[in-house]
């Protein structure tokens, strides 16, 4: 191997702050749910917990893909030295056996992805769905300024 080739072992695409968010996201939910999906299972059966979606409320489990999906849409961010800390922390409270503590990371990872997030963007994205309104109908009409 030549000086300054890419390890075959080491990947050479570095992940994006918005793919470490998303992933820690997923891993923090995955073990979050893991016990009352599990005991939903145990009790219920697969059809019937299914169906019941594994006793945890729909709210919850859009949230869980919203808040995933919301986390990927800008990933152009480089990570920083303290997304690498605050990763690494919550890594420690996931693996730890106490389902309590994965929900308290991933709150104390929102709050943080949420304080570090651009706030022009939410706003210029909130601003941009406007009511349209002509006779007796209303519809929305859609910023260009985002595409």
């Amino acid at each position: 191997m030549h000086k300054g080739e890419a390890s075959p072992i080491i990947a050479t695409k570095r992940i994006s702050r918005a793919e470490l968010f998303a992933g820690l996201f997923i891993l923090g939910s995955a073990n979050g749910l893991s016990a009352r999906v599990s005991q939903s299972i145990d009790q219920l059966g697969w059809a019937e917990a299914a169906f019941n979606t594994f006793n945890v409320s729909a709210i919850v489990w859009f949230a869980c893909f919203a808040g995933v999906s919301f986390t990927l849409r800008d990933s152009t961010i480089r990570i920083t030295s303290v997304d690498i800390a605050i990763a690494a922390v919550v890594l420690v409270l996931v693996m730890l056996p106490v389902v309590s503590l994965s929900w308290i990371a991933m709150t104390r990872l929102c709050i943080y992805v949420l304080v570090l997030t651009d706030t022009n963007i939410i706003r210029l994205r909130s601003s941009c769905w406007q009511p349209v309104h002509r006779w007796r109908t209303c519809r929305w009409s859609f910023c260009p300024r985002l595409q």
